[in-house]
């Protein structure tokens, strides 16, 4: 009979796994707590959409729709918004990240930059015409240029800082 490994037994796998749903949950923690500064939600930066952004780079095997739709979900109900924007959005990010991430792997650090500022600007655009068109919402434009900025220039330091533990991660992994 052939021996079956189990996702706990195997550090190569896990380990990813942990560190980017940690950071996620982390990221969308975050981004929910009501903070005591005056108007600090207009500007706190989309940190849960920059881990995805690394995540899908970095790993892409570990990056599913379900898991994306998951996520998504999890951070409408944290943010308390209709049920589906961010699960859409997710998943329409996951898709066209497959299909770019060709392209921006092997490019240097201002080309990623350059393709997360698009990227997060589709991603965002879309959050924000779903809420208008199917929910009623009325949004304020400008406080999704502040958002959209803040989380563009937010986007250097937390990549460094992620992979940074991502080559972590990789050589703890690869050590057993």
């Amino acid at each position: 009979m052939p021996k079956t490994s189990s996702i706990f037994a195997r550090p190569d796998l896990l380990y990813p796994w942990a560190l980017f749903l940690c950071l996620f949950l982390i990221a969308s923690l975050i981004m929910a707590v009501p903070w005591p500064v005056f108007h600090f939600n207009v500007i706190m930066p989309n940190l849960a959409l920059i881990v995805l952004f690394v995540w899908v780079l970095l790993r892409p095997e570990l990056c599913h729709y379900s898991l994306f739709f998951i996520a998504g979900l999890w951070t409408d109900m944290l943010l308390s918004l209709p049920l589906g924007v961010h699960a859409f959005c997710n998943v329409m990010f996951l898709h066209v990240m497959h299909v770019l991430r060709v392209f921006i792997v092997p490019k240097n650090f201002p080309f990623i930059g350059l393709s997360f500022a698009g990227i997060s600007f589709a991603y965002m655009a879309i959050g924000y015409l779903l809420g208008i068109i199917f929910f009623g919402l009325h949004l304020n434009f400008s406080v999704f240029a502040m958002k959209w900025g803040s989380t563009v220039l937010t986007f250097p330091l937390l990549f460094s800082i992620l992979l940074a533990l991502h080559r972590e991660v990789v050589r703890l992994s690869s050590l057993r």
